[in-house]
């Protein structure tokens, strides 16, 4: 229509602006897959730039939607179809972030009892501190981490957040028992461990014991000093 050319003008205006600002080269000598997401990007520049967010969110818009789209178009002096798409994208932008924001709070809320309880225990080396059970019958596991990462080190909120993403798989395994605790083991606990759960097999130490008394020879000196 005749009397919406000045709107279309200006959408087109807000569209090439982006390119000008933003892109460089010749368009049409890019590759295809480029040229869509710069075009992409001209798209969402156009609809924000003719009708910037932080001026809808001064407006007090109508009831229904139809005329809100009608204040859009004649406020901001764009064509209807443009302006109900912009408040399209306007209103699924409100409802994301209030939705987000409503997340995080019962995030908090839910996380109050179980704040991560870290340890610096050296320059590299931090303590995972996590209670389980109830207070008669709690029970603490730990988990020591390090980190070779220079760069993360010298941060506080990066490394402050990896920590804290790592003290919450940490107890997701504690609460799921798929956690072990790890233990230094001695050759001798190896033994009796084998011996009780393959009763039926003759021990390796007496085996050696054995083979010793029939040759009277040490064939290994260094089981010998286990037992």
């Amino acid at each position: 229509m005749i009397r919406d050319y000045p709107k279309k003008q200006w959408e087109d205006f807000s569209h090439e602006l982006c390119h000008h600002i933003n892109h460089v080269g010749v368009q049409y000598k890019l590759p295809s897959l480029f040229r869509e997401l710069q075009e992409n990007q001209a798209n969402a520049f156009m609809y924000h730039f003719a009708v910037p967010s932080f001026m809808l969110k001064n407006i007090r818009l109508p009831a229904t939607k139809r005329e809100s789209i009608s204040l859009i178009s004649d406020l901001f002096q764009v064509t209807y179809p443009f302006a109900e798409k912009r408040l399209d994208m306007y209103l699924r932008k409100l409802i994301s972030f209030k939705y987000q924001s409503f997340m995080i709070k019962k995030i908090k809320k839910g996380r109050k009892s179980y704040m991560p309880t870290i340890e610096k225990r050296g320059e590299k080396s931090f303590r995972l501190v996590v209670d389980i059970g109830t207070k008669s019958k709690r029970k603490r596991k730990v988990k020591t981490i390090r980190i070779e990462d220079s760069a993360l080190l010298k941060t506080t909120k990066k490394l402050r957040n990896y920590l804290e993403s790592e003290w919450y798989k940490f107890k997701t395994e504690v609460e799921a028992g798929a956690y072990i605790t790890p233990h230094k083991r001695t050759f001798n606990m190896f033994i009796e461990d084998w011996e009780k759960n393959m009763p039926w097999t003759i021990s390796m130490i007496k085996l050696v014991k054995l083979m010793n008394i029939l040759w009277g020879k040490k064939y290994s000196p260094i089981l010998e000093t286990c037992t």
